[in-house]
């Protein structure tokens, strides 16, 4: 079984494992992932990227506001830089490659706050 380093004990209704020592007392408590919640970040960081993919700026909006459930104030500032980015689409080819390049780092980020909880200090 994996051990995960945490810096708080476990909470209530978490997963738990430990190691017995020579008087069958626990020792070296830990908390074990649960397999099906690693299955849905992943499914919700997926749709994340999708959202973000399909409708722009107004996926970032919604990846990270109500997929992340990042704070209001969080969510304005990147939603508005991808909007910035959408505008630049009129202009031919080099408008075209830097949406393109900024759509991908939107959907990446998107991805990685749903799925990496270091990355959304707000779950």
């Amino acid at each position: 079984m994996n051990k995960c380093s945490q810096i708080t004990p476990p909470q209530k209704d978490q997963k738990v494992d430990f190691e017995a020592d020579e008087d069958n007392n626990a020792k070296d408590i830990y908390v074990v992932a649960d397999l099906c919640e690693q299955n849905t970040t992943t499914l919700l960081g997926v749709i994340a990227v999708g959202i973000t993919f399909f409708f722009g700026f107004v996926g970032t909006f919604i990846s990270r506001f109500f997929i992340a459930k990042e704070p209001f104030v969080s969510v304005i500032i990147p939603t508005l830089i991808h909007f910035i980015i959408s505008i630049l689409l009129i202009i031919p080819m080099i408008g075209w490659l830097i949406y393109f390049i900024g759509t991908c780092y939107f959907m990446y980020r998107n991805y990685m706050l749903v799925t990496e909880p270091e990355y959304n200090p707000c779950r």
